[in-house]
């Protein structure tokens, strides 16, 4: 009885290694997914702490995003 459930669980296991492969690709591609949200909002907050930078050399001048961006 122990032998065919050993038997029987020896058939599952290339399911189980294909199932587990499937877990870790989805992972890593959610780890991605995640790592470049987390890029583009740390460029984002760059972009607009080097406009608020250009702001205050300024005296605040500029009327526009643009204006302190090429001021």
């Amino acid at each position: 009885m122990i032998e065919r459930e050993f038997a029987e669980l020896k058939k599952e296991l290339p399911k189980m290694a294909a199932r587990i492969e499937e877990y870790r690709i989805e992972e890593e591609a959610s780890k991605k997914e995640l790592r470049d949200v987390l890029n583009q909002g740390i460029n984002e907050f760059k972009s607009y702490a080097s406009v608020a930078a250009t702001a205050v050399k300024t005296g605040g001048k500029g009327k526009t995003k643009t204006e302190y961006e090429t001021a």
